[in-house]
């Protein structure tokens, strides 16, 4: 399956990406004006249909896993392209600071993680540095971080030892918004000043 990325257009990625935040219980006024001033794009297989594109909230863009047998039944795994997202990230900027929240968790579930993280009003972020980390562990990272269907990762260039306490820093301190679609099998990523 040959992957590429294809850009999309602002007002289609708005709206999702608002909802995406939308988990975090991030109001912010100013958002769509915000995220106007970058560029969508999605990773996904070549020769899908314009429709289909945008059709974020609906898997079965990537072909199924082979069926797995288990205890109680069997199960199909569904590919998701977080390796291809990790590429992107590594090939894109040597240095980042990745922020990846998860839904899942609360701070009471902290012995659990196997990550570092950070909490701003109640949301766990997953953390990590991209320039400690290899192709490898980036996709490690994304795969183990985030629930794939409402994924939500804030990319930061290197802000030395900047800490965040609001969740609107992290957005606006952000190179890349990255949001999962397509029922978690693939991303839609935002990039900064890229439209």
């Amino acid at each position: 399956m040959e992957i590429n990325l294809r850009d999309i257009s602002a007002e289609s990625g708005i709206k999702y990406t608002i909802d995406k935040i939308g988990y975090i219980r991030a109001d912010i006024d100013n958002l769509p004006s915000f995220l106007r001033r970058g560029r969508f794009q999605v990773i996904a297989p070549k020769g899908l249909s314009e429709e289909r594109l945008h059709s974020f909230s609906q898997g079965g863009v990537t072909p199924p896993g082979q069926i797995i047998e288990l205890d109680k039944g069997y199960m199909r795994p569904v590919v998701t392209l977080f390796r291809e997202l990790a590429d992107f990230i590594k090939s894109n900027h040597e240095n980042m600071k990745l922020y990846s929240y998860d839904f899942m968790y609360d701070e009471e579930d902290k012995d659990c993680f196997d990550w570092s993280y950070i909490i701003i009003n109640g949301n766990i972020f997953f953390f990590n540095e991209t320039k400690f980390m290899d192709i490898d562990t980036v996709a490690d990272f994304i795969d183990g971080t985030g629930y794939p269907q409402c994924f939500l990762m804030f990319c930061t260039g290197d802000d030395g030892e900047k800490c965040y306490s609001e969740i609107q820093d992290i957005i606006y301190s952000s190179k890349f918004i990255i949001t999962g679609i397509y029922d978690g099998e693939s991303y839609m990523i935002w990039s900064r000043g890229a439209s």
